[in-house]
This record gives structure tokens, C-alpha cells and sequence, in this order.
């Protein structure tokens, strides 16, 4: 079955707090931190001042 084009995500609009608040409260407890050493701990404690920081970021990086 064929997916009408409005069903699809778009893939050039803007990245939303909300997108980035939903996928930091998915993140689980008590795993690994990457080679950076940041825990998914010290994201989802970062609050809506890192969340916001991080549309920034990742807006400026799909622009550019």
C-alpha cells in the first residue's frame, strides 16, 4: 500500500522542542556514556535550557 505524501514526515521542515523534548524523555537510566562521557542522566537533567540549546544546534546544522 502506498502512503499518501501527506502521511510522510518532512524531512526539510525545522526540528521542534517538542521533537527533542519527547526523544530525551525516551532516553533510559543507567547506561553507558559515549566517548564524549555524557549520560542520557546529564541530558534529561539539562531541562528545557538544553533542550532548547539542542533545536538550536541541530536546526543551524540542517541549514548549513
Amino acid at each position: 500500500m502506498e502512503t499518501k505524501s501527506a502521511d510522510k514526515p518532512e524531512h526539510n521542515s525545522p526540528i521542534t522542542l517538542k521533537e527533542v523534548e519527547n526523544a530525551i524523555a525516551s532516553l533510559k537510566n543507567n547506561k553507558a556514556a559515549g566517548p564524549d562521557g555524557i549520560t542520557n542522566e546529564m541530558i534529561k537533567n539539562g531541562g528545557h535550557l538544553l533542550a532548547s540549546a539542542m533545536v538550536k544546534l541541530f536546526n543551524t546544522i540542517l541549514i548549513n
